[in-house]
């Protein structure tokens, strides 16, 4: 589900992209048109950083971590049956 939705945003950012962005420098200009691509970028990374960025890593998070005196699967090189 995860790959299909990014793979559908990419999609539209393809085929309206351009649209919205050749409309905004016909009615302004390139220097508008790459600010306003600026704050979207930004405003894109802050929303991303409040839904993912700021979770702290609990239980069920795969960390490496040794648990009760055992390495997780395939962690120590060796193959495995």
């Amino acid at each position: 589900m995860g790959v299909s939705t990014y793979f559908f945003m990419v999609d539209v950012g393809t085929g309206l992209g351009p649209v919205l962005l050749g409309w905004l420098v016909g009615a302004t200009s390139y220097r508008t048109m790459y600010a306003v691509s600026a704050i979207l970028v930004a405003l894109a990374a802050v929303l991303y950083h409040l839904v993912h960025g700021r979770r702290p890593r609990g239980a069920g998070e795969f960390t490496g971590e040794v648990l009760d005196g055992e390495r997780w699967p395939g962690q120590d090189g060796r193959r495995q049956p």
